[in-house]
């Protein structure tokens, strides 16, 4: 599949796909969530091109335990 043609999720979808699950959330609590949910996929995704690493933003979760 070619990533052009994928077309994001409407919130409406998302409330739909959530509720079906049995979560309990507004539709303009879905929207919230998938703004944050989208900001966090960009930035995911430009420090990943930039090369970026979790050592570099000081996540010690991500450093090995030796």
């Amino acid at each position: 599949m070619d990533y052009r043609e994928v077309k994001p999720i409407t919130p409406k979808q998302a409330w739909e796909k959530l509720k079906n699950k049995g979560v309990d959330i507004s539709l303009e609590e879905t929207e919230e969530v998938l703004k944050f949910l989208r900001m966090l996929a960009r930035m995911t995704v430009e420090q990943h091109l930039r090369g970026a690493t979790a050592k570099d933003f000081g996540d010690s979760h991500t450093e090995s335990v030796n």
